[in-house]
């Protein structure tokens, strides 16, 4: 197993928070919408996310 890129990070938060609005919806239905969403971010949400896939991969090497 590797760690997650930041896209994957990204795309499991924007499902959670559809889980969260009790909102359910097929991965295919929803996978190219998740990925516009995605390019179309903020210079600064993106770099968010470049820094928790930056830990998680720290910490995934610690692990492994």
């Amino acid at each position: 197993s590797k760690a997650p890129n930041c896209f994957m990070i990204y795309r499991q938060n924007y499902v959670r928070e559809l889980q969260n609005q009790k909102l359910s919806y097929a991965m295919t239905d929803i996978s190219g919408f998740i990925s516009d969403s995605w390019k179309n971010e903020s210079p600064s949400v993106v770099e968010f996310y470049k820094n928790l896939a930056q830990e998680a991969n720290k910490q995934h090497k610690e692990k492994y």
